[in-house]
């Protein structure tokens, strides 16, 4: 059995561009007590309770000066995988549908071969950040952090029906994401 799978619900985000406490702040990290946590080390964050770092106003939120990634397997077994870069999302979807985010990230799928589920995830951020995710990444975080969702009525997938994107549409359809412009444009 992988290590991986010892976490129902798990989700690694790594960011470049901002620092581990502007990113906290981003994800939903607090100082006061709440019924999640996040789990710090450098500029990886780990949830074993949550996903909240593959939601796409999240995402946004990380890459405002950079770039984030995050990939979750929920408790359903579906890997998600989000990427954004200077605040705009790039994709939210299963591994299968992220060509554009290897392209984005310039990443060869032949350094992915081999690799599934959570590792297929652990690889890719090898890949294009550089950082190792290992067991004690997410067993052993330098620090642990209180957990708030930031307020949201959208989310890239409904516990109730089957998961979606954060505009509702079906993660086996979604391709890249583009956010409208600007009012008046």
């Amino acid at each position: 059995m992988s290590w991986t799978e010892r976490y129902p619900l798990l989700c690694v985000t790594v960011v470049d561009g901002i620092g581990p406490d502007e990113a906290v702040r981003a994800i939903g990290g607090t100082d006061r007590p709440a019924g999640m946590t996040l789990g710090v080390s450098g500029r990886v964050f780990t949830e074993t309770d949550g996903a909240e770092g593959v939601r796409p106003e999240v995402l946004q939120r990380l890459s405002a000066r950079g770039r984030a990634l995050s990939w979750a397997r929920l408790g359903d077994g579906l890997l998600v995988l989000g990427y954004a870069e200077h605040g705009r999302v790039v994709a939210v979807a299963e591994p299968p549908r992220a060509g554009v985010v290897l392209d984005r990230l310039g990443v060869d799928p032949g350094a992915l071969a081999g690799a599934t589920g959570c590792h297929w995830g652990i690889a890719l951020m090898h890949a294009a950040f550089g950082v190792a995710i290992t067991e004690r990444t997410v067993a052993e975080p330098d620090r642990v952090v209180p957990l708030v969702p930031i307020p949201s009525g959208r989310r890239p997938w409904r516990p109730a029906g089957p998961p979606t994107d954060a505009t509702g549409l079906p993660l086996r359809r979604i391709g890249p994401v583009t956010p409208p412009p600007p009012p008046g444009r």
